[in-house]
Formats: structure tokens, C-alpha cells, sequence
């Protein structure tokens, strides 16, 4: 679950999120975003990112 509304948050900043795992070292995942660079695009991150929260599983 937490995978998953990660993905959406990172792609909503126009993001990225790596997975990278070895046997017996575990798992590491990585998101990199970009800063908003103008109103315009705070205005859309907001717009793609308010549908995410929700408490509609009780975890946010």
C-alpha cells in the first residue's frame, strides 16, 4: 500500500522512483522530484495529488 501511493506522489512531482535489490543486502528505493518551478505547476501537483488523500484505508 505504501508502494503505491508513493508511486503516485512521486509521479504527480514529475518524478522517478528507482528499485534496487540484492539477495541478502535487502531492498532500497529511491525518489527523486523536482522543486515546482512556477504557480502553474504547484497548481497541478496540488490538483494530482489531492485525490491521494483520502482516509479511505484508515493510513493517511
Amino acid at each position: 500500500m505504501g508502494l503505491f501511493i508513493g508511486k503516485h506522489i512521486v509521479a504527480a512531482h514529475r518524478g522517478s522512483l528507482d528499485v534496487t535489490s540484492e539477495e541478502g543486502d535487502g531492498t532500497v528505493f529511491t525518489a527523486r522530484i523536482q522543486e515546482a518551478r512556477s504557480q502553474a505547476d504547484k497548481i497541478v501537483t496540488e490538483a494530482l495529488v489531492a485525490p491521494l488523500r483520502t482516509d479511505t484505508y484508515g493510513c493517511l
